[in-house]
């Protein structure tokens, strides 16, 4: 009925869901005319308890990038303040990939460190449920690594 904290997802935007309770015709109109797109995020948090029922389950959820962060040195972040997804392996100062369980699909994506790339979603909940064994994940250990990697890097930025 919900999925689990720590697992990959891909995410779209459901434009016309969005606005369908606003009695604007004109608003309903303009999101017929939105294309969704796709993006991977890593899902941080819960923010419900996950009780069966709800229509909706609300997460705190961390975009993947497929490159190294910008340099912005006004905010002190360089482009190693990242975490490779193995089987993507390339990193400014060879620092460790983390390896998901099972193997990562796409060989490009990273972690980044900045608090920017974080946000909070709806996911509706799914007659079918979702399957956790069908998840990519982190492990308790990996998820350890990822946290130890971002309070390196945050403790880095101005």
């Amino acid at each position: 009925f919900s999925p689990l904290t720590t697992r990959y997802a891909v995410i779209r935007m459901d434009p016309v869901g969005t606005v369908e309770r606003y009695d604007y015709s004109d608003l309903r109109e303009a999101a017929k005319g939105i294309q969704a797109k796709a993006y991977l995020v890593y899902l941080r948090n819960n923010h419900n308890l996950p009780i069966p029922g709800r229509p909706w389950h609300a997460f705190e959820v961390a975009l993947l990038a497929t490159s190294l962060p910008p340099i912005d040195e006004e905010e002190g972040i360089t482009q190693d303040m990242c975490a490779p997804i193995f089987p993507n392996t390339t990193h400014p100062t060879g620092r460790e990939p983390l390896n998901t369980d099972p193997v990562f699909p796409y060989d490009n994506c990273y972690h980044w460190s900045d608090d920017a790339v974080r946000m909070d979603v709806r996911v509706r909940a799914r007659p079918e449920k979702f399957d956790d064994d069908m998840a990519t994940k982190l492990t308790s250990e990996l998820q350890s690594k990822l946290r130890r990697y971002t309070a390196q890097d945050v403790a880095r930025m101005n």
